[in-house]
């Protein structure tokens, strides 16, 4: 926890975030029914340590059109914490008298760049939304 807060209070120059925030994710997975071992008697293997597992890679992504994901980490309790780069404006946010036919072709551009890219790690993004295309203050 202490080194979570000292990531939220430290400047984002200082991680070379390019002009990013912080943004912390916070979910708990489900657990096993009652019964905790599988058919061969062995000990279930709790889902938060596969999602944990299974969510390596993508702290080995890097892209410029994809925000990075900084840490993962598993709680008590069956909790997933993720920290990454995060952006306060998004598609959604944009006004529509902004967005010129150029600038959406720019912005589906590296859209696309960044599902190629994922698609070439063997990474599907089943939401991409206008809330999840995050822009920079210049709108890239």
């Amino acid at each position: 926890d202490s080194l979570l807060q000292e990531l939220l209070v430290m400047e984002t120059p200082r991680l070379g975030l390019d002009g990013a925030k912080l943004g912390v994710t916070s979910f708990v997975s489900s657990s096993h029914p009652a019964e905790s071992c599988g058919l061969n008697g062995l000990p279930l293997t709790p889902h938060s340590i596969s999602i944990l597992g299974a969510a390596q890679i993508l702290l080995t992504c890097d892209h410029s059109n994809l925000a990075r994901y900084l840490d993962i980490q598993r709680g008590k309790h069956q909790r997933i914490v993720v920290v990454g780069e995060s952006w306060s404006n998004n598609l959604r946010h944009m006004d529509q008298g902004e967005i010129t036919e150029e600038k959406l072709l720019s912005i589906s551009q590296q859209v696309l760049l960044a599902s190629a890219y994922l698609n070439q790690m063997n990474i599907v993004n089943l939401n991409i939304s206008r809330e999840n295309v995050m822009l920079t203050e210049e709108g890239q």
